[in-house]
């Protein structure tokens, strides 16, 4: 998925694609720093988030694959869109979140009866610390995400009216 852009991608489509790339890189690394401080440190919100951030991971994955096939028209010939393909990757990565959610909850209770100890302080800091680093991941990929849609060109029928958005006019898909 990291070859070189088509030369049939808009300079917007191959910024579209850099910007996720560059997320699932970042979002990698500070995956691994979250298990592996969720998993020494103890810390049961840092292990909840560790068990989100892979299975959000997934879904950016199938995304950029998704994205990269529609920008390349090879996705074309499905019959009610790439809709039905995000469906699917929703419903099986909130099962995976449920999952995570329910076993963090049966840790709680064990942590409340007295069965299982909290983390410990250097986990918990490290946590802490960690939380914010991919706060400003996020914070990144989204003004990367920003950067590239506010470089679209638009039409002048409509503001909202923009290259690969399924809410472009007539007038405009005919270009």
């Amino acid at each position: 998925m990291t070859g070189a852009a088509s030369p049939s991608l808009t300079p917007q489509q191959a910024a579209e694609e850099r910007s996720v790339l560059v997320a699932i890189v970042l979002d990698v690394a500070i995956s691994a720093v979250f298990t592996v401080t969720g998993l020494l440190g103890g810390s049961l919100t840092m292990i909840a988030e560790t068990i989100r951030v892979w299975l959000m991971l997934a879904i950016e994955v199938f995304s950029l694959g998704v994205m990269r096939r529609i920008h390349r028209g090879t996705l074309t010939g499905l019959e009610f869109g790439t809709g039905k393909l995000e469906q699917l990757a929703n419903v099986l990565i909130g099962a995976g979140l449920l999952g995570g959610a329910l076993w963090v909850g049966f840790n709680v209770v064990e942590i409340l009866g007295g069965d299982i100890e909290i983390g410990t302080p250097l986990g918990l800091t490290l946590a802490a610390i960690f939380g914010s680093v991919n706060t400003l991941i996020n914070v990144l990929a989204w003004d990367g995400m920003g950067a590239a849609w506010r470089a679209a060109p638009r039409c002048s029928c409509r503001a909202s009216c923009a290259p690969g958005s399924s809410s472009w006019c007539r007038r405009c898909s005919s270009r």
